[in-house]
């Protein structure tokens, strides 16, 4: 079979550059043989601005003067950075639209190759060093960080961030935690737009998906976001036991999306291999990558597939190990993160479109709100199709043959695994 794979992989790479290059530029549904095709759906692109109510152009506010937008976020964890993914998204959304001008892919990260994305605050350094924009400020002086615990916003920093004499115009919230203050505050004056929020309706920041409960709140929500990935794993790949590893509370349980993986496991008929072995993350970032090998060895016993959630211990530090114990028992792999960790060697993911889609979705949101359009009046609900993502040489290292028509349908192909940061 590998001396098959090597006589008609460059054919087979024409032929899937090409197709991905072309859905890659026009951001399409894509069409494959999967049976049960989801159907959320979003008008992202240029040519529908002209549906929307409200005008896309740039203005500045009263006096001439440029909107200030503060940023608050739940803390720091430098293995999942998913609020300077979610961040990095609104940025290039504001770009898309013509809010701010064109800024580098690479500026975006510490490592581009490896995609260590940077830190918040370090991006609000850049776009405040560089003024992207003629009619937005971002500034580190408008940023703060709730150091993963909500008493923090008690501090005379954070209120005067939002007292009447504040300059904000607009605060984006990035976390359970800032969202959780932000709808406690009956009094908040400031208009907000959350997003990287697990669970918004379980946490209490919002009173229901069409609702935020809070005139001056609007959360970003995709009640089914994770149910779509595991159908499209299964349904590529048709296992019969699938292997999840979380941290065994209620938070470790929505990171790891458990009850999405029970509600597709009675839809379709597998069975769930439950790994609860791991650390919590005040145990230390070494200890907790060590106990999650661990964990990934007895599921790989167990299990036929494995869907990687967040949890303490998988990084991208850790995956080239993760991978060595997944690759010697030939597991099939599916990363909540998407194509970051499929960069890196898992075999499936969601691609870089969805977080292209909902960074458009939350510029225009914010551009309503500048615009004087009450938060909560906006439709909370963004579903988005998802696209696939494939690391050729993962399949290539499991033997696992992946179906032509689900490469050609793919959004994005990786041909290398680029281990330097192994340790």
């Amino acid at each position: 079979m590998k001396r098959l794979l090597l006589l008609i992989f460059p054919l087979l790479l024409m032929l899937i550059f090409s197709c991905s290059r072309g859905k890659q530029e026009t951001q399409g549904p894509v069409t494959s043989p999967i049976e049960k095709r989801d159907t959320a759906v979003d008008i992202t692109d240029k040519a529908h601005t002209d549906l929307q109510e409200f005008s896309l152009e740039p203005f500045l506010k009263e006096g001439n003067r440029k909107h200030n937008i503060a940023v608050v976020i739940y803390g720091i964890w430098e293995d999942f950075p998913d609020y300077s993914e979610v961040f990095v998204g609104m940025i290039n959304g504001l770009i898309e639209i013509g809010w701010m001008d064109d800024i580098a892919e690479a500026d975006f990260y510490y490592d581009p190759d490896m995609r260590q994305i940077r830190e918040v605050i370090d991006i609000l350094k850049m776009l405040e060093e560089n003024e992207y924009s003629d009619y937005l400020t971002f500034s580190r002086n408008l940023y703060f960080d709730l150091e993963w615990d909500t008493d923090t916003a008690k501090s005379r920093t954070f209120r005067n961030l939002l007292s009447e004499d504040s300059s904000v115009d607009l605060i984006i919230a990035l976390g359970t935690g800032p969202g959780q203050v932000f709808s406690a505050l009956d009094d908040l004056r400031i208009p907000v737009v959350a997003d990287s929020i697990s669970d918004p309706l379980g946490s209490e920041i919002i009173t229901s998906y069409d609702d935020s409960g809070r005139d001056n709140l609007t959360v970003r929500v995709d009640p089914d976001r994770y149910k779509r990935q595991i159908r499209m794993f299964y349904d590529v790949v048709g296992f019969e036991r699938l292997g999840i590893i979380y941290e065994d509370t209620d938070e470790g349980r929505a990171y790891g999306a458990v009850s999405d993986v029970e509600l597709i496991a009675q839809e379709k008929g597998f069975k769930i291999v439950h790994n609860t072995n791991v650390l919590p993350v005040d145990e230390g970032e070494e200890a907790c990558e060590t106990r999650y090998l661990v964990a990934v060895e007895e599921l790989c016993r167990e299990a036929d597939a494995i869907y990687l959630g967040i949890v303490n211990g998988l990084s991208a530090r850790n995956l080239p190990n993760i991978m060595e114990i997944m690759n010697r028992y030939q597991i099939p792999s599916f990363s909540m993160k998407g194509s970051a960790y499929v960069k890196l060697g898992v075999l499936f993911g969601v691609s870089e479109s969805e977080e292209v889609a909902t960074g458009i979705h939350n510029a225009k949101n914010i551009i309503q709100i500048l615009r004087g359009k009450l938060p909560s009046s906006i439709n909370q609900i963004f579903e988005h199709v998802p696209h696939i993502a494939i690391n050729l040489a993962e399949a290539n290292r499991i033997e696992y043959d992946i179906p032509i028509d689900i490469i050609a349908s793919s959004d994005e192909i990786y041909t290398n695994i680029p281990f330097r940061g192994q340790k």
